[in-house]
C-alpha cells in the first residue's frame, strides 16, 4: 500500500510539473504581452499601420526568452499605459516574426525604435507610406520612455499668433481648449495628431475673455467643440485618454485611407461593381505586356508546371487564395508555364525547378522571388515584407524578363 500511494504521489507530481511546464511554454509562445495589454501587438500584416498612423509609435522588437526584455516589460506596459490618447506603444516578438525584425536590422532584444508621427519618402518602394525610424537608447525606465515619446510629439494645437487664422476656418470641426496654462497638455497634442486633418485644435488662454464668453466658458480648464455646421458642445467628461478620445471620435469624421491626392480623389467616385479576383494564365509576350507591363503596379507570377495537372490545381488554388486575400487590389496576379518559358525562367535565375513565385515591378526593373513552401499563409508573408520594402528581397534587373513565342 505504501508503495502505491508513494507512486500515486509521484504520478501526481508528474502531471503538475508538466503542467507548470506547459504553462510556461504557452506564457513563451503568447509573448510577453497579453490580450489585454495596452501594448499593441504587432505583426507582418499589421505593421503597415505604422506607415500610415499620424501617431508617433515606440515599437518594441523582443523574444521571450530573453531576460532583458522580461525586466523591460513592466516599464514598457506602464509606458503604454502613461501614452495613451498622446503616443502608441507597441511590439513585436520576434521569435514569431524572424524576417520583419531582420527588416529593420534587429540584432539583439530588446530592439527599442521610435517611428515619428511624419511620413517619409519610401525608399524601397515609391509611393507607398514609410516613416525612418530611430533608435531608442535612452534610460529603460517608463518615466525615460515616455518623456522620449513625448519630446517627438508634433504641435499641431493652434496658439498665440495662429489662433487668427484658426478661428477663421470655415467649415471645419475645431476643438478649443480654454486653459490657465501657457503649456499645451501633451494629451492635447496626442489628440490633434490622432485627428490630424479631421478636427483642427487650438489652445487659448484664460486671459481671452472675450473669446471664453462667445463660447460660454465660465471656468478652465475647460474644451469646447465648435462642429463643421457652427454648433458648438462643451466637453463635460474627465481629461483623460478613454472618455476624450470617444468624444472626439463621434464629432470627426472617418479617416481617409493614405495614398496620393489622386487616389483620393478617385476614392470619392461612386464606386464601381468589385470584379471576382483571378489568376490569369498568360502564354505570349503580348499577353504579358498587357497584363502586367502595360498595368502599372506590381505583378504576382506564379511559375508552374502544367504537365503534373494535380500539383499545378494545388498551386492555383493557392495562389487564388493570396490573391482573394488582403493584398488582392495591390498586385496583378498571373501564372504562366515554366518550361515553355525558359528564357523568363533564365533571366530571373529563378530556379528551374516547379513551383516558383515572383514578384515583378515592371517601372522600377526590380523583382522578388519567393523561397519556401507553396502556402498561401507563407506567401501572403512574402508579399507583406515586399510592400514594405524590405531591402533583402529586391533584386535589380538590367532588363523585364521576357517569354519565349
Amino acid at each position: 500500500r505504501r508503495s502505491s500511494s508513494r507512486g500515486a504521489v509521484m504520478a501526481r507530481a508528474t502531471v503538475a510539473l508538466f503542467a507548470l511546464f506547459a504553462l510556461v511554454c504557452g506564457a513563451q509562445a503568447a509573448g510577453l504581452y497579453g490580450s489585454n495589454s495596452n501594448v499593441i501587438q504587432l505583426n507582418p500584416s499589421t505593421f503597415h499601420e505604422v506607415f500610415k498612423d499620424s501617431n508617433v509609435w515606440m515599437v518594441e522588437f523582443y523574444a521571450p526568452w530573453c531576460g532583458h526584455c522580461k525586466n523591460l516589460s513592466p516599464a514598457w506596459e506602464q509606458a503604454a499605459t502613461q501614452l495613451q490618447g498622446v503616443a502608441k506603444v507597441a511590439a513585436v516578438n520576434c521569435d514569431e516574426h524572424q524576417q520583419l525584425c531582420s527588416m529593420f536590422g534587429v540584432q539583439g532584444f530588446p530592439t527599442l525604435k521610435l517611428f515619428p508621427a511624419y511620413q517619409s519618402e519610401n525608399p524601397h518602394q515609391k509611393g507607398m507610406p514609410w516613416k525612418e525610424p530611430e533608435d531608442y537608447r535612452g534610460a529603460r525606465t517608463a518615466a525615460a520612455i515616455v518623456n522620449y515619446a513625448v519630446g517627438q510629439l508634433p504641435n499641431y494645437v493652434a496658439t498665440g499668433k495662429k489662433l487668427d487664422a484658426f478661428l477663421g476656418k470655415e467649415g471645419v470641426n475645431k476643438a478649443i481648449l480654454f486653459s490657465e496654462k501657457s503649456t499645451v497638455p501633451k494629451l492635447l497634442k496626442g489628440m490633434a495628431a490622432e485627428f490630424k486633418d479631421r478636427i483642427a485644435f487650438a489652445q487659448v488662454p484664460s486671459s481671452n475673455t472675450a473669446l471664453a464668453e462667445q463660447y460660454g466658458v465660465e471656468s478652465f480648464p475647460k474644451l469646447v467643440v465648435e462642429r463643421a455646421d457652427g454648433s458648438v458642445e462643451a466637453y463635460a467628461g474627465m481629461f483623460k485618454p478613454a472618455p476624450l478620445l470617444a468624444f472626439l471620435s463621434e464629432i470627426a469624421p472617418a479617416k481617409e485611407s493614405s495614398g496620393s491626392g489622386k487616389a483620393k480623389a478617385e476614392a470619392k467616385k461612386a464606386p464601381e461593381p468589385e470584379r471576382p479576383v483571378e489568376v490569369v494564365r498568360v502564354d505570349t509576350q503580348e499577353q504579358f505586356e498587357k497584363e502586367c507591363a502595360q498595368r502599372g503596379g506590381m505583378c504576382a507570377v506564379a511559375v508552374l508546371d502544367p504537365a503534373d495537372e494535380e500539383a499545378t490545381a494545388r498551386y492555383l488554388e493557392a495562389a487564388l487564395a493570396v490573391a482573394q486575400g488582403s493584398h488582392k487590389k495591390q498586385f496583378r496576379w498571373l501564372w504562366l508555364s515554366g518550361p515553355d518559358h525558359p528564357s523568363f525562367v533564365n533571366e530571373l535565375r529563378i530556379d528551374s525547378g516547379f513551383p516558383q513565385y515572383v514578384v515583378l515591378n515592371p517601372k522600377r526593373k526590380v523583382y522578388a522571388q519567393f523561397v519556401g513552401a507553396f502556402e498561401a499563409e507563407k506567401i501572403d508573408t512574402f508579399l507583406d515584407r515586399v510592400l514594405l520594402g524590405s531591402r533583402r528581397l529586391i533584386i535589380e534587373l538590367d532588363q523585364m524578363p521576357t517569354l519565349d513565342q
